[in-house]
């Protein structure tokens, strides 16, 4: 099973009390704690953006994060790489996210996804596609 730590945290609000939440599955925030399946976790990450590096090397690159101590990797997903044109999509090679997800459930890693639409990380155009501009509102 592949180990995913969404960015949307669920948190102890108005009715929803601490009971409540510990049934919950997945990633939960708790107060100042967080529990991944039921098991209290520290999350402690790095971020290796998939896209920036080729996918020979991602591997390496995983490994060396998990053998630094961490235990999570943080990647963005750009839009703009993905659908290049409008309804034209691409995820293989250097942009196949499930190849890069599988690898760092190999060395040990969960994963901190975080999809746009806008993703900053020094991106042009925030990672948002450039065909945008062509679309009114």
């Amino acid at each position: 099973m592949i180990k995913i730590l969404y960015s949307l945290f669920v948190f102890t609000y108005g009715g929803l009390n601490a009971h409540h939440v510990a049934k919950r599955s997945g990633l939960v925030a708790n107060g100042a704690n967080f529990t991944l399946d039921g098991a209290e976790i520290r999350i402690l990450s790095g971020a290796i953006h998939y896209f920036r590096i080729p996918n020979e090397y991602w591997k390496d690159r995983l490994e060396k994060l998990r053998g630094s101590g961490l235990n999570t990797v943080e990647t963005y997903v750009s839009w703009n790489l993905h659908e290049p044109q409008p309804n034209q999509y691409n995820f293989q090679g250097d942009l196949d996210i499930v190849k890069y997800i599988k690898t760092a459930q190999e060395v040990g890693l969960n994963v901190l996804l975080r999809p746009g639409p806008y993703i900053c990380a020094e991106w042009e155009w925030g990672g948002m596609p450039y065909w945008l501009l062509q679309h009114q509102v």
